[in-house]
């Protein structure tokens, strides 16, 4: 059996008000720093794992799609948290029974594009990492 017990965590949170309550006006400032660079560092690492998570998790069912259907496949990493993909064809763009985990790639993005570009149908797929759960 597997047990995770959290009933603790709102008393631990009274005691650190509580705590910081008795602090001095300078400890109150260093404190409020090392919180400001505990979230920038939180944050930092949070958006690594995702990033990580999408190179082993999406990335390769996007891979897999286009060398099967000969397409160019083109990731674009230009923002932190945004990733853009698009995929060409020049005979089309299908979706068979043999690509169906391409459905969950394309329902995790915030932004499903079909386009034509110089006469070839283009996938674009827009992901932002931070809508992903941590």
């Amino acid at each position: 059996m597997e047990r995770y017990d959290y009933t603790k965590n709102g008393a631990n949170a009274d005691d650190l008000l509580s705590d910081v309550e008795r602090l001095d006006v300078k400890q109150r400032l260093t404190l409020h720093k090392m919180m400001e660079q505990m979230k920038k560092d939180v944050e930092s690492e949070e958006l690594k794992e995702r990033m990580e998570w999408w190179d082993n998790s999406i990335l390769p069912i996007l891979k897999e799609f286009a060398e099967l259907t000969s397409s160019v496949l083109d990731v674009e990493r230009d923002q932190p948290n945004i990733i853009q993909v698009t995929l060409r064809n020049h005979n089309g763009i299908e979706f068979t029974y043999d690509c169906r985990c391409l459905y969950m790639v394309i329902i995790m993005a915030v932004m499903v594009i079909v386009d034509v570009e110089d006469g070839a149908p283009v996938l674009v797929l827009t992901y932002d990492t931070s809508k992903f759960v941590n």
